[in-house]
């Protein structure tokens, strides 16, 4: 189900759309610095099977993809452990 929260946006799990998403991910890596992550399941269940995350400080945009379908969201500041350098 397709939906946008306070504080992100969650999208259903559409092949073709998920597809999309993926071929997204490869193409970020050349317009910007990105890190491959796994988002934390405790906060994206079922969505976070395989994700990216901006690699900077603050405003940080991940995106999360799942069986569950996929979300995108912006953290205020990247989580511990993920600091840039």
């Amino acid at each position: 189900m397709n939906g946008i929260r306070p504080n992100r946006m969650l999208l259903s799990p559409d092949p073709a759309g998920m597809a999309s998403l993926r071929a997204g991910h490869e193409a970020g890596h050349q317009e910007r610095p990105i890190r491959v992550v796994q988002a934390f399941g405790l906060f994206h269940s079922g969505r976070a099977d395989e994700g990216i995350r901006d690699d900077r400080d603050e405003f940080s945009m991940q995106i999360g993809v799942g069986k569950d379908g996929a979300f995108v969201d912006v953290d205020h500041y990247k989580p511990e452990g993920l600091a840039a350098g």
